[in-house]
């Protein structure tokens, strides 16, 4: 501690700044003095400045419901995480975390379908955030989040409610949008769809793309308040998953010859103008990968029902079995796929569970208002 005490100030802040995440938080015990340094505001506006870091798969075993684990892709390590509430996870963004405290979102008269909660799971710090009745009516929901500054952000939540038994549009699909800033939710826009969305959606950008169906996406944009329709790349595609890497929508789906492919959303300013597309849907996908063979058959055959797990942020995706005792790891920038090693016994059910987290120490949900 006597070589930290004779260099300026400054310098530690620049280095201490840029190391893991896990090493700020272990030199906390080095004095009383380094900890309230590490926790004071010139620290955090500091480590503010760093660019994103790798995101970590966060896994919530039901057999330690206090405790997650966090894979760190950059330190190829697990580390157990002390979870200052018990939560389903629905959605993730730049250090925060928003979910439903159990009993599942949707569970009747439980307090859970009345509120969800948005936590920081490094500092522990969580607020309440309470939901509009109207909500109670959905049959499926799916969450979004968007963190704006230190301690600001913004939910978004969809849900298709039942129209009609006959019309060939049966579910109405509504979206509401919470800002921590008002402290208030609106009714955003609605769009007629003919089969109700499922749980599988991500947050790109400003952005809230949801399944619809066998054959489409519906995409939510903030900033306009209105909803569009996304066709999927091929019609052959089952199991789709959708990631956001870096700001672009990337799904991945099961083709009718059980291989797992990988598609990117890009908008049509971008592509050649001799390809055109319908005028509701100005944007275009391109396959960037396929799962090598051998790996697919690994992910899929051993399970009967062929399903697979993907969850994934930034330029990592992860992806499990049903009898599958590790986790695939794919990145996006080299192309590579790996398998890693698993703190759980059962990795399928606690990846369903799973949420990829970019770990912040300076991000924070706020206070609740009333």
């Amino acid at each position: 501690m006597v070589i930290w005490e004779e260099l300026p100030r400054d310098l530690v802040s620049s280095v201490v700044s840029w190391l893991p995440i896990t090493d700020i938080l272990r030199s906390r015990t080095i004095s009383k003095q380094f900890h309230a340094w590490i926790s004071s505001i010139s620290f955090l506006d500091e480590i503010a400045r760093v660019p994103t870091r790798s995101s970590w798969l966060v896994l919530f075993p039901s057999s330690t419901p206090s405790i997650a684990s966090a894979y760190d892709p950059s330190l190829d390590s697990w580390l157990s995480l002390p979870v200052p509430l018990q939560i389903q996870p629905l959605a993730s963004s730049r250090g925060l975390i928003c979910g439903a405290p159990k009993p599942h979102l949707g569970s009747g008269s439980s307090r859970s379908s009345k509120e969800l909660h948005v936590c920081n799971l490094v500092t522990r710090s969580w607020v309440r955030v309470p939901q509009p009745r109207e909500m109670s009516r959905f049959f499926f929901l799916v969450v979004g989040m968007v963190s704006t500054g230190r301690s600001g952000f913004t939910i978004v939540v969809a849900g298709s409610d039942l129209v009609s038994h006959h019309a060939s549009a049966n579910f109405k699909l509504s979206a509401w949008v919470f800002e921590s800033r008002s402290w208030k939710w609106t009714k955003g826009g609605t769009v007629l769809i003919d089969a109700a969305i499922s749980t599988s959606k991500a947050m790109s950008g400003s952005t809230l793309f949801v399944v619809s169906g066998n054959r489409e996406l519906a995409a939510y944009d903030l900033g306009r308040g209105s909803w569009r329709r996304v066709d999927l790349p091929a019609k052959e595609l089952t199991s789709v998953k959708l990631v956001d890497r870096l700001g672009r929508l990337v799904l991945v789906a099961r083709t009718n010859q059980d291989e797992i492919s990988i598609w990117e959303l890009h908008q049509e300013q971008h592509r050649s103008r001799e390809k055109s597309l319908p005028s509701d849907d100005p944007s275009f996908w391109i396959e960037l990968d396929r799962m090598p063979r051998c790996l697919s058959d690994e992910l899929l055959l051993k399970s009967p029902s062929r399903r697979f797990a993907c969850v994934g942020s930034g330029d990592v995706a992860y992806f499990s079995g049903t009898k599958c005792a590790s986790i695939l790891a794919y990145t996006f920038s080299t192309r590579s796929w790996r398998w890693t090693s698993c703190c759980s016994s059962n990795p399928h059910y606690d990846m369903l569970r799973g949420i990829c987290l970019e770990p912040r120490l300076e991000i924070s949900p706020g206070s609740s208002k009333k």
